[in-house]
């Protein structure tokens, strides 16, 4: 009967050593305590233990896997069959009647344990797999959406300001055209009370020239207006979807990134308005200066007719026509330097008000895309851990109950060892 406990103790020992392994298969396993439990029993009822007999069962390095940790396991579980048989070898007469067999006990497969385990590794992995491309998706659609609403609403309020532009530059050279007209008539019709038709058919022709140069400038103004306005809003379109493109591809990079551990959010990189900005005064800056060029141009044109038309006259209108010229050319200077002034304020205020509209619409599209890609993300992290936890708690009901049953296989061998069938 001592041998008998020996037995049962040293098999308790086995399966002990059975579940650490499976359980702790990529941690370090301590089986100190079982080796002197096992060697304590062995001496106390059978007779002296060779240690040797246990190291050959006792792996002397944690499992490097799943596969290595099943030979070394069933290494170890035919070892102590052959350590227990001699132990009962002596007594096996008395116990078995001169007919002892040998104890036989076949263990259950590991296998199945392991494709548990292993289904476990591949749901999550397809989990994780579907969250990400899925919100994957969803920030892709956000990104386009931000570019395709921000570049449409961006261009909308850009071609209104550089029509409400163009439309004020145009009232100001009208301005300038009516008060030109009604002074140079004014100074024709003084001079012509005194000067006779002559002086009247210069002045006629003086106005349709001066009227000419001056609206060769208003032509190239508008067209500058109309030109700038296309080369920004091409330059806006292209920065905007450039920035969207650049910010899906900074996601998927960081995502693609198993390295990274960092927080997403803090690592993108969003369109910067001042960009935006710097195109937009850039762009009112040049035409400033398109514009005052052909507003100095017109006026040195305009110069230049005058002083060949005062010479084209006959000698006796000299004197009237010196006095047209002089008046006329105070008259241009007044306008033009008014022209300028004002062409200056409404440059600048017409391009503050297309600033102020695009980064409203950038502001405001912006806080929408970034609570898009948070929430995307952090419904990617939260089914990530839903994956997990859900995938680990089956696979443990799972695991625990095929080791019941791989128990009870064992206990229903141990019985009919032990009591009989």
């Amino acid at each position: 009967m001592n041998s008998i406990i020996v037995y049962i103790l040293m098999l308790k020992t086995v399966l002990m050593k059975s579940q650490f392994i499976w359980n702790d298969a990529d941690s370090d396993v301590s089986t100190d305590g079982m080796e002197y439990e096992m060697q304590y029993f062995f001496e106390a009822e059978v007779g002296p233990f060779n240690k040797s007999h246990i190291n050959e069962f006792y792996p002397t390095r944690k499992p490097r896997s799943v596969k290595n940790a099943m030979e070394e396991t069933k290494q170890y579980t035919n070892n102590i069959k052959d350590v227990i048989a001699a132990a009962l070898n002596n007594d096996k007469n008395i116990l078995f009647s001169g007919s002892f067999p040998g104890p036989t006990i076949v263990y259950p497969p590991i296998g199945p344990i392991v494709d548990l385990v292993s289904a476990a590794g591949d749901k999550i992995t397809t989990d994780i797999h579907t969250a990400i491309t899925t919100q994957l998706a969803v920030i892709n659609t956000a990104i386009t959406t931000y570019s395709t609403t921000t570049s449409t609403k961006a261009g909308n309020a850009i071609n209104t300001g550089l029509n409400n532009l163009q439309y004020d530059i145009g009232n100001l050279f009208n301005t300038v055209y009516n008060t030109l007209a009604t002074s140079v008539n004014t100074i024709i019709s003084t001079a012509s009370t005194t000067s006779g038709t002559n002086i009247g058919d210069a002045s006629a022709q003086l106005l349709a020239d001066l009227q000419t140069a001056f609206a060769t400038a208003s032509t190239g103004s508008q067209a500058a207006v109309t030109a700038m306005g296309t080369a920004t809003a091409s330059s806006v379109d292209a920065a905007i979807t450039s920035s969207g493109t650049a910010l899906y591809s900074q996601i998927e990079s960081i995502l693609a990134d198993t390295t990274n551990t960092d927080p997403i959010m803090p690592q993108l990189t969003f369109l910067d308005p001042t960009a935006i900005q710097t195109t937009i005064t850039t762009g009112a800056a040049d035409l400033s200066n398109t514009i005052t060029s052909l507003i100095n141009a017109a006026q040195r044109s305009m110069d230049t007719i005058i002083a060949n038309s005062i010479a084209g006259q006959v000698t006796s209108e000299t004197t009237a026509l010196n006095v047209i010229a002089t008046d006329v050319k105070a008259a241009i200077n007044t306008q033009v330097t008014t022209l300028l002034t004002n062409l200056q304020t409404t440059i600048t205020d017409d391009t503050n008000a297309i600033k102020t509209a695009v980064d409203t619409i950038l502001t405001n599209n912006l806080a929408t895309l970034t609570t898009s890609v948070t929430t995307a993300l952090t419904t990617i992290d939260a089914q990530i851990a839903k994956a997990v936890n859900t995938t680990s708690a089956q696979t443990i009901k799972d695991v625990q109950a095929a080791i019941t049953a791989d128990g009870n296989i064992m206990k229903t061998q141990l019985r009919t060892i032990f009591v009989g069938p």
